[in-house]
């Protein structure tokens, strides 16, 4: 991640909420924690880049072009032209961020576009990645704890499995770093512009920002300052936006939710991803059963009641913020679909919807990051002395167990192979404006493009 002397200069602290106002932390070096160099920080950012594309077993990730990033967005940026489709919402709202980067794919020669759009999402994220580790700066103390908050962005066990590598789902991971960019102590020019560019971004990118009002408004009540107000703006300006598409677009269809499976999701795609990574989670479902659910609700609880001891007032604010987000953030989207689409029962496991996931978890991080690492005396306390080394533990043993990843991706087919076979079939002897189609994975998508574009 970047190192912190990219910051502005000293940047005065705003302050957490909803607690009433209180002296800035102590700094040392203008950021009030300790980071990361340059040299590393570039090495640790190519990895997030790197790393996400390598994870899957399979066809490789750059060969292949994910679910609605060809049939919706590459598709109608080649077929209505780029800026056509540029204000046009898709499943009930805008994902301006992924119209966006869909705007090269209209003239990108078709053998390259599914290293495109896997590159330039890997991108996209490892820059949200570098953003929270930033974002953390005056709230942990430690650069190996803030290092890994930022890699639950880019590389955590949820991430794999629909999240990676496509344009289509940034939606999520941006959704994600909304609270770090609204809670963010760093003040400065640099980052207030930051700050509010990132909350335009998400607001723009997802109706699920609206989420994010109350937390907006509390910010701005309570800190009161003009770094607030001009990041808040920047998030209003926006949802104004987001709201005119949501306005006159068609909603997604919904399901039927059922509470049980929606409590058993949360415990177990929220909790036990939390604790334990993804691997295990199948097994403990079709295995153990319902049982595990109470189990991990018990187990988080006890973690976070014995963090939150001692942590310092403002932390305990922070954290509490971040747990009931981990609430919302998965029950309402979850509620928007209906548990029946997931396909998600008793005894049967699915990955379906994973990308729900992705926000509830780094919340939680992020609360536990808060309460074991904080700045100053709480962070000397006996709980946070032991705690610390045993998130660093197991975040990496989270992380890394986690790494490879067998999904319906890596099942195929390749990009390039299929080019290969609609040229030598369905355009053998066509003419050049012919329209095929070419299948994308999962295989029961697919994407519309001349032949002169198949050909290459």
């Amino acid at each position: 991640m970047p190192s912190d002397a990219s910051a502005s200069g000293p940047a005065p602290a705003d302050e957490p909420i909803p607690g009433p106002a209180a002296p800035a932390p102590a700094r040392t070096t203008g950021t009030g924690s300790t980071g990361v160099g340059r040299p590393l920080g570039a090495v640790l950012f190519v990895a997030a880049v790197v790393v996400p594309l390598l994870r899957e077993r399979g066809v490789p990730t750059w060969d292949t072009i994910w679910v609605e990033d060809a049939p919706v967005f590459i598709e109608q940026a080649n077929a209505s032209g780029p800026f056509a489709v540029l204000g046009q919402g898709y499943a009930g709202y805008w994902q301006l961020v992924t119209r966006v980067l869909a705007l090269p794919t209209a003239s990108i020669p078709a053998p390259y576009l599914a290293l495109y759009v896997t590159v330039i999402s890997a991108l996209v994220v490892a820059l949200l990645a570098a953003f929270v580790y930033r974002c953390t700066d005056g709230w942990i103390a430690s650069a190996p704890v803030r290092v890994l908050v930022a890699a639950m962005v880019a590389v955590s066990p949820a991430m794999a499995i629909e999240t990676t590598a496509t344009i289509t789902n940034l939606i999520w991971p941006l959704l994600a770093v909304a609270p770090w960019a609204l809670l963010s102590r760093r003040a400065g020019r640099v980052d207030v512009v930051l700050r509010g560019v990132m909350l335009f971004l998400v607001a723009t990118a997802t109706a699920l920002s609206f989420l994010f009002v109350p937390l907006a408004v509390a910010v701005a009540v309570v800190r009161r300052t003009r770094a607030t107000y001009a990041v808040v703006a920047a998030f209003g300006i926006g949802l104004v936006a987001q709201a005119a598409v949501v306005l006159r677009s068609s909603p997604p269809g919904r399901t039927d939710t059922s509470v049980r499976l929606l409590a058993d999701l949360f415990g177990l795609r929220v909790l036990g991803s939390f604790l334990l990574g993804e691997r295990p989670l199948d097994q403990l479902w079709t295995d153990v059963g319902e049982v595990v659910v109470p189990a991990l609700v018990v187990v988080t609880v006890v973690i976070f009641a014995l963090a939150f001891r001692g942590a310092g007032r403002h932390n305990q604010w922070f954290a509490a913020v971040m747990l009931g987000y981990a609430v919302i953030g998965f029950v309402v989207p979850v509620v928007g679909r209906g548990t029946a689409v997931i396909g998600f029962d008793l005894g049967v496991y699915t990955l379906n919807m994973t990308r729900f996931t992705i926000a509830p978890i780094l919340c939680l991080v992020s609360a536990a990051a808060v309460l074991l690492d904080p700045i100053g005396a709480p962070g000397r306390r006996r709980v946070a002395e032991r705690g610390r080394p045993v998130l660093l533990v197991w975040g990496a043993l989270v992380l890394l167990v986690g790494l490879p990843a067998s999904t319906v991706r890596g099942a195929g087919p390749g990009w390039r192979d299929e080019l290969d076979r609609v040229a030598r079939t369905q355009c053998a002897g066509a003419p050049d404006d012919s329209v095929v189609r070419v299948t994308t994975t999962p295989d029961n998508f697919s994407v519309a493009l001349r032949c002169d574009r198949v050909r290459g």
